[in-house]
């Protein structure tokens, strides 16, 4: 095991490293200058305070001198620089957004979890049931539906017929914990739906495989109930390819929140994105994308070790 997480924190570097490359370099074609918007307000700036702006933000040289410049501070000072606007470290900004983020994505995770796992086993258990028959058109339609497009019409609608809108004024978890989680419940639920309908259908999926297995009917076979030839035998070994489903699911809702955070006005890590961006306010952009990648790496490495727990088979060399 020691060997395996060694080898798999080399290879994270090295993912580290182009991600970084990637996104220092591909932000920078989005188009318009960074120069010119600081500027914009302005009622008259010569060029030479423009190229003294310029000059000051490091925007001067080539580009792969910027990138060599802002690598080597990352890599030797842990510095990911400063915001070109608010000229604030921009580890600062992304970290005082990402407690935000992450309870959306964990309640989105949690509803997903608690809707799709007993639904997915109910289906397989009573496969070509009418109960699976509905379930399985739930799943696809959770599927199918976009969250942004219900998110917004559950703003617009209850707005128009009951003059009713969710909260849209956030208030910090520390401050007020219940007003916290009612401006989260509609949002978290709208991620859940779309995580807790491929969940659901790989769960009923991977259950209907192992049910057919011969040591699922020598357990029938002896006389065992079917909640403990389900939960000790049947369970466990399906929710092997479940779990990588759930950890690549749990990745996007991370870095998937971009809309959703918009819509209900939750100021995460997805909302600055959009404010960024629209600035081009470039070391916000790349902390942002290198702290996901991060995270990312993490739940990727936390569901590898999770298989060696769940099947005794796996052995990691």
């Amino acid at each position: 095991m020691t060997a395996f997480l060694i080898k798999r924190l080399l290879i994270a570097i090295a993912v580290l490293f182009l991600v970084s490359l990637i996104v220092f370099f591909s932000i920078r074609l989005i188009p318009g200058d960074v120069v010119k918007l600081i500027v914009q307000d302005a009622q008259y700036i010569t060029p030479l305070q423009e190229a003294q702006i310029r000059a000051q933000l490091g925007l001067d040289v080539p580009i792969y001198i910027q990138y060599s410049r802002w690598i080597s501070k990352l890599i030797f000072h842990g510095d990911f620089g400063m915001s070109l606007y608010t000229n604030r470290p921009v580890i600062e900004q992304v970290i005082s957004r990402l407690p935000i983020t992450f309870e959306l994505s964990i309640l989105g995770l949690i509803v997903g979890l608690l809707v799709a796992m007993p639904i997915g086993i109910y289906s397989a258990i009573r496969q070509d049931s009418i109960g699976d028959y509905i379930f399985r058109s739930i799943a696809i339609l959770f599927i199918t539906l976009p969250s942004f497009w219900i998110g917004t019409m559950v703003i617009t609608l209850p707005s128009m017929w009951w003059h009713w809108t969710p909260p849209l004024t956030y208030v910090a978890f520390t401050a007020n914990p219940i007003e916290n989680l009612k401006q989260f419940i509609i949002p978290s639920t709208l991620l859940g739906m779309f995580l807790s309908g491929v969940t659901m259908r790989m769960t009923r999926t991977m259950m209907l495989e192992v049910l057919r297995q011969d040591y699922i009917r020598t357990a029938w076979a002896k006389g065992l109930k079917e909640r403990v030839v389900i939960s000790r035998h049947a369970l466990k070994n399906g929710l092997i390819p479940v779990i990588t489903i759930v950890g690549n699911q749990a990745a996007l809702l991370l870095g998937g929140s971009v809309v959703l955070e918009k819509i209900f006005n939750l100021p995460g890590v997805g909302y600055l994105v959009l404010q960024t961006l629209n600035i081009r306010d470039f070391p916000v952009l790349s902390c942002i994308n290198l702290v996901i990648a991060v995270f990312i790496l993490i739940i990727n490495l936390g569901v590898d070790v999770a298989y060696s727990y769940l099947d005794p088979r796996i052995r990691f060399k």
